[in-house]
């Protein structure tokens, strides 16, 4: 008996070992390998997102212009800022209701009191605190909060969507904005109740972690807010910190307010183009925007966003391994801009009271380098700092107003009488008069009714004449041999009705912010083709003609060219493709240029074989005086050219031309009722002076 059962337990042990180097057989063959990647996981320890730095802004002299700096932000993490949410109190009101169906809504508000009031009272007090050791409001926290709060709400709501339409086995519908999910989920789920019920139950990586909200603070400030509050939990481990201090990086802008319209601003994402974090991301994902990043919003840092971004990079380490994950960030591109920042801020401070009238004045001035088209000012006056205008809210009196709109490329001004140099030398080119043709100028050979009727009584009048004392007659008369299908063309031609600045291949100016983007202008009536009547005020300057100060400026490089047109450009590096055309020859330019040195040059006297006495040019008074010249003189290595024009504003433009071939372009407007040879003439003046000071056109004698 004893042997049979010691012979029935040895065949169960056997048959049991079998069993269990059966089933580990099974294991290591069958499913090892997910086993292994299962226990493999487990060792994996926390990944990390790499950031990227973006690229610098520099500008032709390698001055830095915008730059990535170490800073420090107050992040403050979900649990505190739901607390200010209407969504979170009604949320928890809804859940105890469904757990609690005999309960009225009246107790529910007094049970969710009871369950986050202490909590909300704790945030309060940390906030107070919080407010007065940075120096800002409770109101500015408060907006910052609500932000958060819709920001992260509107995540969730797009992820709570997908899960939907997954769940119910429906097809996924991309929306093409917030607002769209938003109203396709509430067609999905027409019950508030429940539509709000079901987000909250879905989570995002946003209310894992402190988001940052305020800043960037000193780091003596930053100290003093870890110290303060590193006891101050809201939950119960040291990750649920209310107020935690991020280190990080901000955008600097050394130069403050010095072309603020041109290198733009960074800003925060929509929340359109808002990623949900991947948990093991590819080189795609890890290119895209997620929640808290920000980019370019206009100028530099918007059209070259792409560049100047780069792309962060990502690493996961095994815990036991000797083995690590790393995707590599890729830093930003550096650009290199053709402005110089110096003659940018001294012409600024032309605007801003150094002129000879001690006023300070709205308005812009755009100087061109003319061999290479190269931009190397372009002003706008008011400006703002680049490096406050997100505070206090005072971005959005930037961009509420046009007061702030960028004069030297997106604001149409009338051009006045400094068109009068485009058109006398597309009259020559075309062949509608040769340069001696002239019109007698008078009152009384004024042979329409109405305005314009400013004619004085210049007598008999050619191109020249007519350059340099601004004849309104003699082009008026030009304009009719043109017609108005044939200025049309010219004036568009010659770059008007367009952007002209170069521009990278795919830039798209809709994407700009408008106060920002260059305009176009206009020629003609928007309802109509222009008329007789509306062709004489084009011929003169006036509505409906609206430029540009870069286009005034671009015209008047063209014309200094000798009639060769070069695209305008404003970026050394990345390249940016110039166009070239030349539309008109150098024999009808030079024409144009005659009347244009006797604009500067020419005094009061006698001319021509008659000997008559002729008025001195128009902008004479604002180049010299009783002592002599102001600049150059005629007989140095520097000749100047000039026209005035008289609007709404002061308006002039003009070029200076070295012997050495140096030569610049320069158009000013000012925002002020007066002549041009008042204002606007003495404004150029002192810019070409600024011009010589910087090297770009020889000392003055």
């Amino acid at each position: 008996m004893f042997q049979r059962r010691l012979v029935q337990f040895s065949l169960l042990l056997i048959l049991a070992m079998g069993i269990l180097i059966a089933r580990l057989a099974w294991l290591q063959l069958i499913h090892g390998q997910e086993y292994a990647q299962k226990a493999d996981k487990l060792l994996e320890g926390r990944y990390e997102w790499l950031d990227t730095a973006r690229g610098a802004i520099y500008d032709c002299r390698g001055e830095i212009l915008a730059v990535d700096q170490p800073v420090f932000r107050i992040c403050l993490h979900y649990k505190l800022i739901r607390l200010y949410y209407g969504r979170f109190w009604k949320d928890q009101e809804l859940r105890y209701l469904n757990a609690n169906p005999d309960k009225t809504p009246n107790e529910a508000s007094r049970h969710a009191q009871r369950e986050y009031g202490p909590q909300r009272r704790k945030a309060d007090e940390i906030l107070i605190e919080l407010a007065d050791i940075i120096g800002v409001s409770m109101d500015e926290i408060h907006e910052e909060i609500q932000k958060l709060n819709e920001r992260i709400f509107v995540l969730r709501t797009s992820r709570t969507r997908r899960l939907w339409y997954s769940n119910n086995n429906v097809p996924f519908e991309p929306q093409p904005d917030t607002e769209a999910i938003r109203e396709d989920f509430a067609l999905r789920v027409p019950n508030d109740d429940k539509r709000l019920q079901l987000i909250y139950r879905t989570r995002v990586w946003e209310m894992t972690e402190p988001q940052p909200i305020l800043g960037p603070i000193p780091r003596e400030t930053a100290l003093t807010i870890n110290e303060r509050f590193v006891g101050s939990l809201l939950g119960r481990t040291q990750e649920e910190r209310p107020v935690t201090v991020q280190s990080g990086k901000t955008r600097a802008y050394p130069h403050n307010e010095a072309a603020c319209h041109l290198i733009g601003q960074l800003g925060p994402i929509s929340n359109d183009l808002t990623a949900r974090r991947p948990r093991d991301p590819n080189t795609q994902e890890l290119a895209a925007y997620y929640f808290g990043d920000r980019l370019g919003w206009w100028g530099m840092e918007y059209i070259f966003e792409k560049e100047l971004r780069g792309r962060r990079g990502w690493v996961r380490k095994h815990a036991v391994a000797d083995r690590t994950v790393r995707i590599e960030p890729i830093f930003g591109t550096n650009i290199t801009m053709t402005l110089d920042i110096t003659l940018q801020e001294r012409i600024r401070e032309l605007f801003q009271g150094k002129n000879e009238q001690g006023v300070d004045y709205f308005g812009g001035a755009v100087v061109i380098d003319v061999p290479t088209g190269q931009v190397r000012a372009a002003v706008s006056v008011p400006t703002f700092d680049l490096n406050t205008c997100w505070r206090n809210l005072y971005y959005q009196k930037i961009f509420s107003t046009s007061k702030y709109l960028s004069r030297a490329l997106g604001k149409p001004y009338q051009s006045g009488s400094t068109i009068k140099t485009t058109l006398l030398l597309g009259a020559l080119e075309k062949g509608l008069i040769n340069p001696d043709k002239t019109f007698f100028c008078s009152i009384n050979n004024k042979d329409w009714p109405g305005k314009p009727d400013h004619i004085h009584n210049h007598g008999q009048t050619g191109g020249r004449k007519a350059i340099k004392l601004s004849c309104n007659y003699f082009f008026i008369k030009l304009g009719e041999k043109y017609g108005p299908e044939g200025m049309l063309n010219w004036l568009r031609l010659c770059g008007f009705n367009k952007p002209v600045l170069a521009q990278p291949k795919n830039y798209n100016p809709n994407g700009e912010y408008w106060l920002f983007r260059e305009t176009s202008g206009h020629i003609s009536p928007q309802r109509a083709v222009m008329s007789n009547f509306y062709l004489r005020f084009v011929s003169i300057g006036l509505n409906p003609l609206d430029t540009s100060i870069l286009q005034i400026a671009d015209t008047m490089a063209t014309i200094a060219r000798d009639g060769l047109m070069i695209q305008p450009s404003m970026v050394q590096t990345p390249s940016v493709p110039q166009h070239k055309k030349r539309i008109a020859s150098a024999a009808n330019a030079k024409v144009v240029q005659d009347g244009m040195w006797a604009v500067i040059n020419e005094p009061a006297g006698p001319y021509g074989t008659n000997g008559a006495w002729e008025l001195a040019g128009t902008a004479y008074n604002a180049f010299y005086n009783d002592s002599g010249p102001l600049l150059w003189d005629d007989n140095s290595h520097v000749r100047m050219y000039g026209k005035t024009g008289t609007t709404d504003n002061s308006v002039f433009v003009c070029y200076a031309k070295a012997a050495d071939g140096r030569c610049l372009a320069v158009a000013v407007i000012v925002e002020v009722q007066a002549n041009g040879s008042e204002v606007a003439a003495p404004i150029a003046r002192d810019i070409l002076r600024v011009c010589s000071e910087q090297g770009y056109l020889p000392e003055i004698d």
